[in-house]
């Protein structure tokens, strides 16, 4: 009965990778995604390479709007990458994420405020400024509940705190955290550890 088991769950596994694998513009070697999900919307715009693992009720949304590049993928995900329970990623003019990212429970990531093409009321500024791409840069860390806002850029083997929010970019080998996130801990590469950040008008 196990191994009847076993079976059934290898045919389905595989026949779930090829409806995924037909969505999207690209699905490299070995990307998995754990079921319920992934909810995908706009596949033919979101690209995932190889090894990318991914919890359940993960949601990728690729919008193709007037802020859309014409062609090509406007959400991607880089080799090894991982996308935790919840995870969610809104992208109409670009999202990248890095190779070996690890993206922890309830992450979301947006690089639009909407509405997209509108001047609606309540809208945070003109259309040019609601748009930005976002990139996750190899070796990232974000900590559950963590959000990423438009045209940010979270650094290569940086880490975004639990629960915080960057609105501004955090560079490379840096700690952030809060709301709005601020870089407390840098990696100096003289020393070779890692050194606190005193926040800008924290005083001497």
């Amino acid at each position: 009965m196990s191994r009847r088991r076993s079976l059934l769950s290898l045919i389905r596994n595989r026949f779930r990778s090829a409806i995924l694998r037909a969505r999207l513009a690209r699905m490299g070697k070995a990307t998995a995604f754990q079921a319920p999900g992934p909810w995908i919307v706009g596949g033919g715009r979101i690209a995932l390479g190889d090894a990318v693992f991914a919890r359940p009720f993960v949601r990728l949304e690729a919008i193709t709007s007037s802020q859309s590049p014409a062609r090509g993928p406007i959400l991607t995900v880089e080799d090894r990458a991982y996308l935790g329970f919840h995870v969610s990623v809104f992208a109409t003019r670009g999202v990248t994420i890095g190779r070996d990212v690890y993206l922890n429970g309830h992450v979301t990531i947006y690089d639009h405020y909407p509405p997209l093409d509108s001047e609606e009321p309540g809208a945070p500024g003109p259309a040019d400024k609601r748009v930005g791409e976002v990139s996750i840069g190899d070796q990232a860390w974000l900590g559950w509940g963590a959000v990423v806002m438009p045209g940010v850029r979270i650094g290569t083997h940086s880490v975004l705190g639990a629960n915080s929010v960057a609105i501004e970019d955090v560079p490379d080998h840096c700690v952030a955290v809060g709301n709005p996130a601020v870089v407390v801990r840098r990696y100096d590469a003289q020393s070779k550890r890692w050194v606190s950040v005193k926040p800008e008008g924290g005083g001497p």
